[in-house]
């Protein structure tokens, strides 16, 4: 059951879609200023040129991605990936 700011309840298809637009709209627009911790994956002081990418490695890669998980940052899931 789906109720408004005073607590009553939202029976009507538009009226939840607006409720969830004003919730989402408020919640995932304010920027926190703060960037995600991400792992760093080759040392600081490596070069491009010393990163060595082949088909096989990307295959390889692939194929260990675990199915049935959610997306990554890129919106993508595993399985999409595989079936590309």
């Amino acid at each position: 059951m789906l109720n408004d700011d005073s607590g009553f309840p939202v029976t009507g298809d538009q009226s939840k879609a607006n409720l969830f637009n004003d919730f989402f709209s408020s919640v995932l627009s304010k920027d926190n200023n703060s960037m995600p911790k991400v792992e760093q994956f080759v040392d600081e002081d490596t070069n491009l040129s010393e990163i060595s990418i082949s088909p096989d490695l990307v295959f390889r890669a692939i194929s260990k991605l675990k199915s049935k998980r959610s997306a990554g940052p890129d919106g993508y899931s595993s399985e999409f990936v595989k079936a590309m």
